[in-house]
């Protein structure tokens, strides 16, 4: 294809058996080895993101938080492997002095940019205000020493009790995340392909729907894809995490920003000022009848007269005001409803 139309081509070997990690981390390596060959001039805190897919972020805005969270730490943004940079900054992330992996679709291609430039990598997502300051501790360990620096492992819970079904690395680092601004204590089961070093000594890497939903039994707290919610036992509090690789886009519009999540200390913003309902001053009569002249009301069941109604009844009054209201309330349907669409639904009603 490449020789016929001299657009830059190559296959990625796949066979649909596979998760999306395994396709897509393969792609984003062949991409670099393809094109990525040039070592240009360091660039001082400068920083790639690897592992960026809509599959694991979504469209919601992730993704350029965490790039705003680096920025703000100090650092310079190099690229985003895959999503928001253009060829030519992606192209160049060999002048990167490290990279963040926060999906381990981006691992196989910091391993590449490892062997081929020497940069090293952290793996971790700025999840929080609480937990972005330990990435960013560990991408500036990285760039004095050069070497890969592991921040997932430092937060290793003890007796955990809620469980984070998704991928490795935005799991660890949600479970990271609730460890450090929550005190909740979570491990992480991941139903994909896992790389080696990521998941803890208390974390599990499970497919089978079966060991999922035996591993489920005990826990307090469940955090996952609407999609597992049957397995989850009935005894446990269930939070919904949708996850577009898992559910598709069924609940793309619930998907959280997880980079922005807030302190438990913030207090909340105030919502807006409800306005008040004046009362009305009641219109009823104060001035209680003569003893001699005897007033007939039809509204009191007990006293309903075929004759009509005296000076100080309002049944009058009360019918013509409703009668009033729904002629304007049916012209003001009339108005709103387009005449061929009451006509389609006339046509509708009289067929059925």
């Amino acid at each position: 294809v490449e020789g016929r139309t001299k657009i830059p081509s190559f296959a990625v070997p796949s066979n649909g058996i596979g998760t999306y990690v395994a396709g897509a981390g393969q792609a984003l390596r062949l991409y670099a080895e393809r094109f990525i060959t040039k070592a240009p001039d360091k660039r001082k805190n400068a920083v790639n993101i690897l592992g960026a897919t809509p599959l694991d972020f979504s469209v919601n805005g992730c993704v350029q938080s965490m790039a705003r969270r680096l920025e703000e730490a100090g650092f310079t943004l190099q690229s985003v492997f895959a999503m928001g940079s253009s060829f030519d900054s992606v192209d160049e992330a060999g002048a990167a002095e490290a990279n963040l992996v926060i999906s381990s679709v981006g691992l196989p291609a910091a391993k590449y940019l490892q062997a081929q430039f020497g940069t090293p990598y952290v793996i971790g997502a700025p999840f929080g205000d609480f937990f972005s300051p330990y990435v960013f501790d560990a991408l500036r360990e990285s760039i004095r020493t050069g070497a890969p620096a592991d921040v997932l492992g430092t937060f290793a819970p003890d007796a955990p009790d809620t469980i984070i079904l998704g991928e490795s690395v935005t799991a660890k680092s949600l479970a990271a995340a609730l460890a450090v601004g929550y005190g909740i204590r979570a491990r992480v089961i991941c139903p994909v392909e896992a790389p080696g070093g990521v998941l803890g000594a208390c974390d599990m890497q499970l497919e089978d729907e079966e060991e999922i939903e035996k591993a489920l039994r005990g826990a307090k707290r469940v955090i996952a894809d609407p999609l597992y919610k049957p397995i989850v036992p009935k005894t446990s509090e269930f939070y919904a995490l949708p996850h577009e690789a898992f559910s598709g886009r069924i609940y793309r519009k619930q998907i959280p920003n997880l980079a922005e999540l807030p302190p438990p200390n913030r207090p909340s913003r105030p919502g807006p000022k409800l306005r008040q309902r004046k009362k009305r001053p009641s219109r009823r009569r104060t001035s209680s009848p003569s003893p001699t002249t005897t007033t007939t009301s039809c509204r009191s069941p007990k006293t309903r007269s075929a004759s009509p109604c005296a000076t100080s009844c309002r049944c009058r009054r009360f019918f013509a005001c409703s009668l009033t209201r729904r002629k304007s309330w049916s012209a003001s349907r009339r108005r709103a409803c387009p005449p061929h669409k009451i006509a389609f639904s006339l046509s509708c009603i009289q067929k059925f």
